[in-house]
């Protein structure tokens, strides 16, 4: 009997995909359970990977359709009570604790929840769980305030302190890279919301969940490795535009229109801050002379409001690491 549905989204990702799913059969072994994987039609090993694998379901789509599409499109066929959508760069090293599905099942207002990500070097990633995000959220991470001040509980408001992130307690947001969903509730809320291509839209899920009522749980007593942010060769302009148009459209559902004038000149401003930056780095270590490039090309595309689409993301490239989030992390 399948208790579980595995649901990954890939794209180029043929680095990590065959360890990801290695663990999962280690680890989900004395679990019932299935994995499926929705392909975003990956133009490097990935597929042949995947063809060689007898264990999955494998939905191959003709265009990278972006992250929230392929992710409903793997829930469709799902046969197990709790869908659990995993990055192909996450590893286990345990099992999912069977207390977890027995709190679940008791509690019918907690919709699921998520776990505590790490680097491979130990380090945390806070941006695995926290709090829903608000426009003065952004304001303090375009300005870098939450990064360079971690411990000033106003600029790190969306995040846990980080004494938090070792323990079991509940919480408003689970990062998409690893969220634990009951299929009921899923299929109630209607998934995610396909107008996010890539980034936010698991803000966006966690959001209409507390909306609606439900609640969801962190439990940091389960470690897991996720590669995150460890390439940031995957930085590009178009994953760039695809973060500031998902958060754009994300304040617009939920917060009043008067708020976006203010995002606007505060993400030019945090646009302008990373150019300087990566420009001042470069003078160290040429690679990031490109980075910077990147940065500033956005910058000038954002500098007119009428270039930044408020609505969604019309373009065909991966979802792409976070590089940023390294800034986010912590010695263990």
């Amino acid at each position: 009997m399948v208790k579980i549905s595995i649901i990954i989204v890939t794209f180029n990702s043929e680095k990590y995909i065959g360890n990801c799913l290695e663990s999962i059969s280690k680890c989900f072994k004395d679990i019932g359970h299935e994995i499926i994987i929705v392909d975003n039609c990956s133009k490097d090993g990935t597929l042949d990977i995947l063809n060689k694998r007898k264990d999955i379901l494998l939905i191959r789509n003709g265009k990278n359709q972006g992250f929230a599409k392929a992710c409903n499109k793997g829930a469709r066929p799902a046969s197990g009570k709790y869908l659990f959508f995993i990055n192909p760069d996450i590893e286990f090293k345990d099992p999912i604790p069977e207390k977890i599905f027995v709190s679940l099942s008791k509690n019918s207002d907690v919709a699921g929840g998520g776990f505590y990500h790490v680097f491979p070097s130990g380090r945390i990633q806070r941006i695995c769980s926290g709090y829903i995000v608000k426009p003065f959220d952004h304001f303090f991470e375009q300005l870098g305030l939450y990064a360079l001040l971690p411990s000033v509980r106003i600029f790190n408001a969306r995040f846990f302190p980080f004494q938090k992130y070792w323990n079991d307690h509940p919480a408003e947001f689970i990062c998409g890279g690893c969220f634990l969903i009951k299929k009921e509730i899923f299929s109630t809320i209607s998934g995610f919301d396909e107008k996010y291509f890539s980034y936010f839209e698991d803000m966006d899920i966690c959001k209409r969940l507390k909306n609606k009522g439900y609640k969801l749980h962190y439990w940091g007593s389960m470690r897991i490795i996720h590669f995150l942010g460890s390439e940031r060769k995957k930085i590009t302009i178009l994953s760039l535009k695809a973060n500031y148009t998902s958060r754009y459209y994300y304040f617009k559902k939920f917060y009043s229109p008067l708020w976006l004038p203010f995002l606007w000149l505060v993400s030019n401003i945090g646009l302008l801050a990373r150019f300087i930056v990566f420009i001042f780095y470069s003078l160290y270590k040429i690679q990031f002379y490109n980075i910077a490039k990147k940065y500033f090309s956005v910058f000038l595309s954002h500098l007119n409001p009428v270039n930044v689409d408020y609505s969604r993301v019309e373009i065909t490239v991966g979802v792409v690491a976070r590089s940023e989030a390294t800034r986010q992390s912590r010695k263990l």
